[in-house]
């Protein structure tokens, strides 16, 4: 049987980021919330209107997974390192953004977090789903939320104010404006006055 995993750590002690009067928010343990559903590969049905490929590899439960992986992303099965049965799959949702707020977004499309962004008119991107976020030193359009593969960047859309990420309770990081990063489950972005954690 497979050993019980280990309990959460308790979160880290608040954290004050280079903007006044504004402390790291502190976001509780939470589970995984990866749909169990498996993914179906190609073969099983039409694709989905403004679904993306990507290549996987999958567990014995037949959920996809980033073809690097060595645990299943969903039920955490053992994946050995030479696997070779690799599939095209519609790419699941790679998890979710939770604002400071309540507010939860799927990670099944890619978002636009700004004071206004909902107003943006800009062309590169027309694509992206708009999430107002109104607060103190948040820009008309703050950050982007774009899906690489399977892979979640941010990029600082050249806010006045930037934009700060910090992974579990490891050290700020500043992020470069029109640089994107790539982050982590457990990574908590700090934008103005507001946050957001993926998880």
């Amino acid at each position: 049987a497979a050993p019980a995993p280990a309990a959460a750590a308790p979160p880290g002690p608040g954290l004050t980021v280079p903007h006044p009067d504004h402390e790291f928010a502190e976001f509780p343990a939470v589970a995984s919330s990866i749909s169990p559903v498996p993914d179906g590969p190609v073969s099983d049905g039409p694709v989905p209107d403004g679904a993306v490929m990507v290549e996987a590899k999958a567990c014995g439960l037949g959920h996809a997974n980033p073809l690097l992986a060595t645990d299943c992303r969903v039920c955490g099965a053992f994946l050995p390192p030479d696997t070779s049965v690799l599939e095209l799959r519609v790419r699941p949702s790679l998890g979710v953004l939770e604002l400071d707020d309540g507010r939860t977004y799927e990670l099944d499309a890619e978002l636009l977090f700004g004071r206004n962004a909902g107003a943006d008119e800009s062309p590169d991107r027309a694509g992206l789903r708009p999430v107002d976020t109104p607060g103190e030193e948040v820009s008309r359009v703050h950050l982007e939320v774009r899906l690489k593969g399977w892979d979640v960047e941010i990029l600082d859309c050249n806010s006045t104010n930037g934009t700060v990420v910090r992974l579990g309770d490891g050290p700020p990081v500043d992020v470069t404006p029109g640089v994107p990063m790539r982050i982590e489950p457990g990574t908590t972005v700090y934008f103005g006055s507001r946050s957001f954690q993926y998880r």
